[in-house]
């Protein structure tokens, strides 16, 4: 997830959100937050770079179901 500065984000009404839409099946197991999402120098995401950005821990707080 990338929040916005200075704000606070919510996980469990972000969870309750994706579950409400989605449905319990498809809910993701983690959340991560990063400060910014990395980009290309073309200005698009970068997706390998994501990779790099914590991705194998998840956000305090939050347990695998």
């Amino acid at each position: 997830m990338v929040g916005r500065k200075g704000r606070e984000l919510d996980l469990q009404a972000l969870r309750a959100l994706v579950r409400g839409r989605l449905g319990e099946r498809f809910e993701p197991r983690h959340l991560w937050t990063i400060d910014e999402l990395p980009r290309t120098p073309g200005g698009k995401p970068d997706k390998l770079a994501l990779r790099s950005c914590g991705g194998d821990q998840p956000v305090a707080g939050l347990k695998a179901e």
